[in-house]
């Protein structure tokens, strides 16, 4: 790959890697961690109830965002190749690509329909 291409891959490794440990970080930090970062009203009070859904949802999530890193810096040369490294770079591409092409039009043009979606109550730039 060009340096171009590294040094995306660096960069959105970089941010999956932030998101991961800040998903492994929330449980500890407790309820007030969940509520910080917008979670669900409901998830928020199960985490305040003491059920472990949130810990496990919170962790199931680290370890996605982990493994994208994973595939980030294995393309980018920065540590040794990853099974089915090209299809995985794409599915996550594919995947994030749909993310964006769906939220950003319902955000912009109907958010309560996403405030629903998410349980939110509002929806804001964090969201």
């Amino acid at each position: 790959m060009n340096k171009k291409h590294d040094f995306l891959l660096v960069w959105g490794g970089t941010l999956a890697l932030v998101g991961a440990l800040i998903h492994v970080a929330i449980p500890f930090g407790g309820p007030e961690w969940f509520d910080f970062f917008r979670a669900p009203d409901g998830l928020v009070q199960l985490a305040r109830d003491g059920a472990l859904y949130p810990t496990i949802s919170s962790f199931v999530i680290a370890s996605m965002a982990g493994i994208c890193a994973l595939y980030a810096f294995s393309g980018a040369g920065l540590m040794r190749r990853v099974p089915l490294l090209t299809p995985g770079l794409w599915f996550v591409a594919a995947v994030c690509t749909l993310r964006g092409v769906v939220f950003i039009p319902l955000i912009l043009l109907n958010p309560h329909v996403l405030s629903g979606l998410c349980d939110c109550k509002v929806v804001d730039m964090f969201l």
